[in-house]
């Protein structure tokens, strides 16, 4: 009686069902099971383990990864076979099926260059940086990229949205990020000429809001903020991706860097002030080359009220 108390009380939990589903279906690590369900690893790793004191993974090492996944048996029991029909069956489990084919494809794409993303002399702007933030995602319906630059940002989002919506006050910066989207036949694109403070976009219309190396540009990153939550869908995510405080004071002229960087703690509480939930704020890079900029990763999630 205990053992099946137990069971149902792992199988009650929308997030283990979506793991041993996802286990069911493909081999995992915990840092692409992370990326998957938009969650830390270490929450991730604190499921695994109330996972593992019901129902038995396989566990494959390799280098320093471990290989998860769960065994046919598991799968062939009654009780594990109804729960799973109902994630099968659910927007979100449908959701998770086309992250984990995305996923997959990836795993099997030719390994491409490890160069910073768009120009080296950027501060913070590394594929270092991006990578571990991307861990945090799980692939929206509806994105807003906001400071075009290059491109390169956008386009890589692109690949994990129905629609991307990209805003830059750079007219120029749009038509290049056009131009490669066609030759590279990335569909979804939609440009904005406009600034962060004042986005074009009618409320509530985006599931997720990217600013990277942004907010230091701002007269007022407040207002920034407040404009990205504005447009961000109820359950919706706002991802800001930044330079940690620093004395490098030449950015300013250079660069027109408005503010020398950001405490993580103040990124907190700006994005707290915007009304979000689930607010935090860590470390993710540091630039190999001096004065070695540190990139931090900021988060928060538009309340459903």
């Amino acid at each position: 009686m205990k053992d099946t108390v137990e069971t149902f009380k792992i199988l009650a939990d929308a997030t283990r069902l979506r793991i041993l589903r996802m286990l069911a279906l493909e081999e995992l690590t915990v840092t692409e099971l992370a990326e998957l369900l938009n969650m830390p690893q270490s929450r991730v790793s604190g499921q695994l383990q109330r996972i593992k004191s019901v129902f038995p993974l396989c566990e494959r090492s390799e280098g320093r990864r471990t290989w998860l996944s769960l065994p046919p048996g598991v799968r062939r029991e009654p009780v594990f076979q109804v729960f799973e029909n109902e994630v099968r069956e659910s927007r979100q489990g449908k959701l998770d099926e086309t992250a984990l084919a995305r996923l997959v494809a990836r795993r099997r794409a030719p390994a491409q260059g490890s160069g910073g993303l768009g120009r080296a002399d950027l501060p913070g702007r590394t594929w270092e940086g991006f990578a571990r933030a991307l861990l945090t995602l799980i692939p929206p319906q509806r994105v807003l990229d906001v400071g075009v630059g290059e491109g390169e940002m956008t386009l890589l989002l692109a690949r994990f949205a129905e629609t991307i919506h990209a805003l830059d006050p750079d007219a120029s910066c749009l038509n290049r990020l056009l131009a490669k989207a066609e030759k590279r036949s990335i569909t979804g694109v939609r440009c904005h000429q406009g600034i962060v403070e004042a986005i074009p976009l009618e409320d509530q219309c985006v599931d997720l809001v990217v600013v990277s190396q942004v907010l230091h540009l701002l007269n007022d990153p407040e207002a920034g903020v407040r404009e990205c939550v504005r447009v961000l869908d109820r359950g919706g995510r706002l991802l800001i991706m930044d330079l940690l405080s620093h004395n490098e004071t030449w950015v300013r002229e250079k660069l027109g860097h408005q503010h020398l960087g950001f405490a993580t703690r103040q990124l907190v509480d700006l994005l707290s002030r915007a009304g979000l939930e689930q607010v935090d704020a860590w470390r993710i890079a540091k630039d190999p080359k001096p004065p070695r900029f540190v990139s931090i990763l900021a988060t928060g999630r538009k309340g459903s009220a």
